[in-house]
């Protein structure tokens, strides 16, 4: 369970955990360079406009390397859209980091980045009380072709 504290004092959490299946928080370059450990079935990165672009690219390659073969990546982040829900978002980050290191992405630098990796990469807005811009990334690799089933005949 993550604290209260703010998100440059993030460190990797384990937040959730199932059959086949860890979830963590990542908020620090560490983490990427460090690795997230074996293959699961579902994968989570949340509050990645905290760490830098070289950063965010290899734990998204990390992550996406340490999945099932049937795995999913969820990747919650923010958008750069609307301007009044990412200028709140950055005024935050600003007050609660004391710094201006944000690399926020668009949707089609998100796209752009896991497209390649993942046959299917849908994106779903967040509502949320505060004027924040979440969304989530829900990336997988669909069987394009049906398999076949034997019926036993």
């Amino acid at each position: 369970q993550l604290g209260d504290e703010g998100p440059a004092d993030l460190q990797r959490r384990r937040v959730g955990s199932g059959e086949g299946s860890d979830v963590f928080a990542v908020a620090t370059p560490q983490i990427a360079r460090d690795g997230i450990g074996v293959a699961a079935h579902q994968r989570e990165a949340r509050a990645i406009h905290h760490i830098d672009d070289v950063a965010k690219a290899k734990l998204l390659e990390t992550c996406r390397d340490h999945l099932a073969k049937d795995g999913r990546l969820i990747v919650k982040d923010v958008t750069t859209h609307p301007f009044p829900k990412i200028f709140f978002t950055w005024a935050l980050d600003v007050l609660m980091t004391r710094g201006f290191e944000m690399w926020y992405w668009s949707e089609s630098r998100f796209y752009e980045t896991l497209t390649p990796n993942f046959n299917r990469v849908e994106m779903y807005p967040i509502v949320d009380w505060l004027p924040y811009p979440h969304v989530i990334y829900l990336c997988e690799n669909v069987p394009l072709v049906p398999e076949k089933i034997d019926l036993g005949l």
